[in-house]
């Protein structure tokens, strides 16, 4: 199974390209004083950007000499390293868009900004600017994780109503992942010479830790909501695929490896860092 997948609402596509929409449907309630017409609300949408599915492929050539001479069966073990290269890449392509979450240079989330950001506008005039980033950064402590807490649970939706967000993984650099067990493990606040109880445990909180090694930040972390709430998807649109087949010319065997896909972000909220 991917990591990623712990992360990423996994999707299929027969399209070569996903839009993004975003649409506020209808506001909150108004006032209706006696006798005066029912307030009407309208659906708002925003701009719509699109992500292109792209194809990624890797092949390897080998002699019919090499083939006839291979005593040691080092040969028959490529297509299974062809298979985990295919594995790698994908990981790789999918927590770049983690990492990336905090700049926006390789994708930005469906309002237009990266997805962690101080300045998310909701489409609704009578909405105001809402950021999912703690500002001033604060280190992955007790202290970052309940301000994350405190955040996620005051979030509000397109339409300008709180919402109930969870925040179930919480994802470092394995440098920080020490750190982040001792955080939600601990019965009492760690650190600390009183008895405290530690508020952020997982008997509370129920968070999972995700330490991905190709996470490349040893100081950033970030707090999400599960697959399919906090806007990370994968779109699958041909599924990796490995074939073979012979060089009429030179007798040489060719192997393929091949597969479409894109990682999306979208929606900022389910996301904290």
């Amino acid at each position: 199974a991917s990591l990623f997948g712990q992360l990423f609402d996994m999707k299929s596509t027969t399209k070569p390209f996903i839009d993004r929409l975003p649409i506020a449907a209808l506001g909150r309630f108004q006032l209706k004083h006696e006798g005066t017409p029912t307030p009407f609300s309208d659906p708002v949408s925003g701009t719509r950007t699109r992500v292109v599915v792209s194809a990624y492929a890797l092949g390897y050539r080998v002699t019919h000499e090499a083939v006839s001479d291979d005593q040691w069966d080092t040969l028959n073990k490529m297509p299974s390293d062809l298979a985990d290269s295919a594995r790698d890449h994908r990981e790789r392509l999918a927590w770049a868009l983690v990492d990336d979450q905090f700049a926006g240079t390789i994708q930005n989330g469906i309002d237009g900004v990266s997805l962690i950001n101080a300045a998310h506008v909701n489409l609704r005039a009578e909405s105001t600017t809402v950021s999912n980033v703690l500002a001033p950064a604060v280190a992955l402590s007790i202290a970052g994780l309940e301000s994350i807490m405190t955040l996620a649970r005051t979030t509000d939706d397109r339409q300008g109503r709180f919402i109930n967000l969870d925040t179930v993984l919480l994802v470092v650099h394995p440098a920080l992942s020490h750190t982040a067990y001792v955080l939600l493990e601990a019965q009492y606040r760690p650190g600390t010479p009183d008895n405290d109880p530690n508020p952020v445990g997982t008997s509370r909180s129920g968070i999972k830790i995700l330490s991905p090694p190709y996470k490349t930040s040893q100081t950033n972390w970030s707090v999400h909501d599960r697959p399919g709430k906090n806007g990370y998807s994968w779109y699958d649109r041909e599924d990796i695929s490995f074939n073979q087949s012979y060089d009429a010319v030179t007798r040489d065997m060719l192997h393929f490896g091949y597969y479409r896909a894109t990682p999306m972000v979208g929606e900022w909220r389910g996301n904290y860092g």
